[in-house]
Order: structure tokens, then sequence, then C-alpha cells
């Protein structure tokens, strides 16, 4: 292996997909299932309207969010129960937290970059994990989120530093389109085998033998 340090400056991580199952993904599918109702279709109207809400970008809180819900899409089960479930599906992936880690040590700054909500602040009471990253950015707290391009810019004048000397890692394609359209250095995430390649593209000095070996399906992430 290269001795040759990292060729960016700093890595900006996604939450759900990447650091932590995708709770809201499977939750939702979960929650349609029980209900009787199809997993795409529930899925890609909650998504909507999280988004068109304004709930996402921090402007208007949980409450409403969770009526507009009722009223434009219908619950199959009290929204509580939903909630729940969403959230219990945020499972932290160690072997990621391994790699941010191994980052850190090896002189590379590391960040959150989650299009999230007061649920992300949550979690963290949960299991503690933003004590990991230098800077946490979510959308709910940023007032913007992934779905607009000046996101990444934003974030990346607040860490000082140019689009080419950061590498963002995140499981939806349409946010890497736009993290690239601006100039920024991407990993899509699909799962640990490739990410473990790409990263290793980008730093291929990391100390990438002393982290988790590979996991087998039944023992990684659902997706």
């Amino acid at each position: 292996m290269s001795d040759a340090p990292c060729t960016v400056q700093a890595v900006l991580f996604d939450f759900g997909g990447v650091l932590a199952d995708e709770g809201f993904y499977h939750g939702l599918h979960q929650v349609a299932r029980e209900g009787g109702l199809d997993g795409e279709t529930f899925f890609s109207a909650v998504s909507r309207e999280i988004y068109t809400c304004g709930y996402l970008e921090g402007r208007v809180d949980e409450s409403v969010f969770w009526a507009r819900i009722e009223t434009v899409i219908g619950l199959p089960l009290p929204a509580e129960t939903v909630r729940r479930i969403i959230l219990d599906g945020f499972v932290l992936r160690p072997w990621m937290l391994d790699f941010v880690r191994a980052l850190r040590q090896s002189g590379v700054r590391v960040a959150m970059l989650s299009d999230q909500t007061n649920w992300l602040d949550e979690l963290d009471s949960r299991h503690g994990f933003y004590a990991e990253f230098e800077q946490v950015f979510n959308s709910y707290r940023l007032g913007i989120s992934k779905y607009r391009p000046e996101t990444f810019l934003r974030v990346l004048g607040e860490l000082g530093l140019q689009p080419g000397q950061a590498l963002f890692v995140d499981d939806n394609a349409g946010h890497i389109q736009r993290a690239k359209e601006v100039g920024l250095k991407t990993i899509l995430f699909a799962d640990q085998e490739a990410f473990i390649s790409g990263l290793r593209t980008f730093c291929p000095g990391l100390a990438l033998g002393n982290s988790p070996k590979a996991v087998s399906p039944e023992e990684g992430h659902p997706r």
C-alpha cells in the first residue's frame, strides 16, 4: 500500500444510509407494510412532504409535519408509533465510525452533513456520536438542505475549504450529483466493500488494514 497521504483535507459524511442504517427509508417501508400500503409510494409521499412543508429545513416544527402528513397522506399507524419505528431504525455502523476515527488520526478533518431534523439531536442524545466530528451540519439547523447546491458551498465556507479539498460521502445519487456540480470529490455509498475501495482512491495511505473486517449482509446494514 502507498504511503501517500489523503488527497483531500476533509471528509463530509451523510448520516442515514452511511454512518447509520437508513431509518427513514426502511422505517416508512415497515409502516407501509403494516398498514397494507405500497412502500415506495408511501415513502415517496412522506419524503416529498417533509421537504415541501419546511420541516427538513427547520421552517416548521415536528408537530406541524405530523399534522401535514395526517392531512395530506394519512398514517396507517399513530404518529408516535411511526416516529419510534423511524428513529429506532437509525442503527449506527461501528465500522464506519472506526473509519471516521482513522481519518481524524491521520490528520483529515471530518464533519457530518445530513438532511435531518430535530431527530438527529435526539439520536445523538442516545448514542453520543457528535463528539466524533469537528462539526455537524444538519439541514434542520442550517435552514437549508442538500436539495440546494448552495448548501455545499455554505458548509465549505464555514469550514474554510475549497470544493476540491473535500470529499463527500452519501447514499443519495441526487445529493452526490449536486456536490459534484459545485466541485466536491464524492463517493456514492452502496456497501462497505465499495466504500473502502472508494476511500482508498482518495486516501491510499490510510491505515485501512486496522479497520474492521467486512461484515456479511446479515450482520451489516439492510440495504
